[in-house]
């Protein structure tokens, strides 16, 4: 039946889906709604912006939704005004794709999300928080930052949803908003949210670790007194590989709360600073040196057969904490089983560190406390047929 309705529909001539839209039964009418945006019926658009005032959430919806993929960029104004008026949860959710979608139809890149981020300031509490979420849709540098302006508010109801928002940010842009609403934030419910969603992000997502990341951790850091978190964040810093984050652990040594963790962190930064490790493999060597230049498009591939191995030689005695391994742009090819053995001497490889199974996207391996050595070997010990092991990049912790 609702196939025979698109039929009929599709067969109906420009004025009569118009017409349609106004009379008949709300479900009938919504059908003839959504076939204006569907044929570009830019003549419909008076109908769809005066239907905002229609009395049935079914029509006010449909037009809303009709409006995302056909009004112009100057329609952003109403559509802020319409999500932001809405009185049923599926329109205003609808309401807010249109706004995303309008607002990124805007070529003006740098303009486009201005007119949300003023509404968004000048709002009133219950308005900012059935706005926010297009932030975190849009995404991008600029709407974190007006996501951390709100998150410093003295308001708690804006603060605490500005601060959930930034913790649920698809990207790493919102990284330096969340570290600065941690150090900033007046309501301490919000100041919380960040700190631990800025760890979360650390402490999940591995990636090359550049001297910005060393810096946002010191800032953390500062702006967190638990303890535990503290030493946290310190062994954050075993990724560091940059002058400024090793003579910040220095000085962290002298807190006896954070010795141990300082200590272990300028040792790895020290080691960091020595340069890549040496890699060696038991299959396509050439390609080994991929584990560690820093790129997840090049990789290392070898088959997923019993006995093939990884080396990486650090070039001095390091400790080690953890052992990523990236399979970016081959997410299902891990080690069926693997064995891990760390050394000063390759010729007394000594037992098996710890084992486990390899896992699609990212294996990661979690060494013992105190694990230290030059060497490691990362063995395959399980056969998966026709496949094969591929490590983008080696992230060391």
């Amino acid at each position: 039946m609702r196939f025979a309705s698109w039929s009929y529909l599709f067969a109906l001539s420009s004025a009569a889906v118009l017409a349609g839209a106004e009379k008949g039964p709300a479900q009938k009418r919504a059908l003839f709604i959504e076939q204006i945006a569907s044929r570009n019926l830019t003549e419909g658009l008076p109908f769809l912006h005066q239907s905002r005032q229609d009395p049935d959430a079914t029509i006010r919806t449909a037009a809303v939704g009709s409006l995302g993929e056909l009004a112009p960029v100057s329609d952003q104004g109403l559509l802020i005004e319409w999500a932001d008026g809405a009185t049923d949860a599926t329109e205003q959710t609808r309401a807010l794709r249109s706004l995303v979608s309008v607002t990124l139809r805007n070529p003006d890149t740098a303009k486009r999300a201005v007119p949300i981020y003023v509404a968004l300031e000048k709002a009133a509490p219950a308005t900012v928080v059935g706005l926010l979420p297009v932030l975190g849709r849009l995404g991008g540098t600029e709407s974190a930052e007006c996501a951390a302006r709100l998150a410093i508010s003295a308001n708690a109801t804006v603060a605490d949803a500005a601060a959930s928002a930034l913790a649920r940010w698809p990207d790493r842009s919102a990284q330096p908003s969340l570290v600065m609403v941690a150090a900033k934030a007046t309501v301490a419910s919000a100041r919380s949210a960040a700190n631990q969603a800025a760890f979360r992000y650390f402490e999940r997502t591995r990636e090359v670790w550049t001297a910005a990341e060393s810096s946002l951790v010191t800032q953390l850091l500062g702006a967190t007194t638990d303890a535990a978190a503290r030493k946290k964040l310190v062994i954050l810093l075993n990724r560091a590989a940059d002058k400024p984050a090793l003579a910040f652990v220095e000085k962290l040594q002298s807190e006896p709360a954070l010795t141990a963790a300082a200590k272990t962190a300028a040792q790895c930064i020290a080691a960091n600073l020595a340069g890549p490790p040496q890699v060696r493999a038991s299959d396509s060597e050439s390609s080994a040196k991929n584990l560690f230049d820093g790129r997840t498009a090049t990789q290392w591939r070898g088959p997923v057969t019993p006995g093939q191995w990884v080396e990486i030689d650090f070039k001095q005695a390091r400790p080690l904490h953890r052992l990523t391994l990236d399979q970016t742009g081959r997410n299902g090819e891990f080690p069926e089983r693997y064995e891990v053995f760390v050394t000063d001497d390759l010729a007394k490889p000594g037992n098996v560190l710890v084992s486990g199974a390899g896992k699609p996207n990212r294996t990661i391996i979690d060494l013992p406390e105190g694990t230290r050595g030059r060497y490691v070997t990362i063995k395959n010990t399980a056969e998966r047929v026709d496949s094969m092991w591929s490590i983008s990049e080696l992230f060391v912790d």
